[in-house]
Parts: structure tokens; C-alpha cells; sequence
């Protein structure tokens, strides 16, 4: 069995690369947004649905991004709050 410390050795650890996730779905969603105001500047004007659809895809992927940060950060501060108790 783990010793405490490699416990929390190896919560710290998943916490790093957590946050290492985080940043890269940070720049990810940084992306998606400029991807979404380019296509909607390209696009001003036009009443196609199939190009409108496209807009809200990459907007509801921005979305959904969102909802995995917020999943991750969750995860890392109950991981973190369980091993500070230890």
C-alpha cells in the first residue's frame, strides 16, 4: 500500500498535467473563437443555412469546451481537497 506522501505525490502530479490540460484547452477555445469571428466576418450577409450551421458548430464547440474545463477543474479540486486531508 501507498505511503500518504506518495498519495499525495501522485495527486499533485495528475494535478499538473490537469492544468496542463486545462491550457491546452484554453488555447483551443482561443481558437475555436477566432475561427467562429473569421467565419462569421467571411460569411456577413449570406443566408445559407449550411454555412450558418457551420458558425453555430464551431460555437457549440467552444461550448462544450467549456463544459470540459469546468469538469477537469472540478476533478483537480476534489483530488486536491481529498489529498489535503489526508
Amino acid at each position: 500500500m501507498a505511503s500518504v506522501d506518495d498519495v499525495r505525490n501522485g495527486v499533485a502530479q495528475a494535478k499538473a498535467k490537469a492544468d496542463e490540460a486545462l491550457g491546452s484547452l484554453e488555447q483551443a477555445r482561443a481558437s475555436l473563437d477566432d475561427a467562429q469571428n473569421m467565419l462569421t466576418q467571411a460569411i456577413q450577409g449570406s443566408g445559407h443555412d449550411e454555412i450558418l450551421q457551420a458558425r453555430n458548430m464551431l460555437a457549440e464547440a467552444g461550448q462544450n469546451l467549456n463544459l470540459l474545463k469546468s469538469s477537469i477543474s472540478n476533478s483537480i479540486e476534489t483530488a486536491d481537497g481529498w489529498a489535503g486531508r489526508l
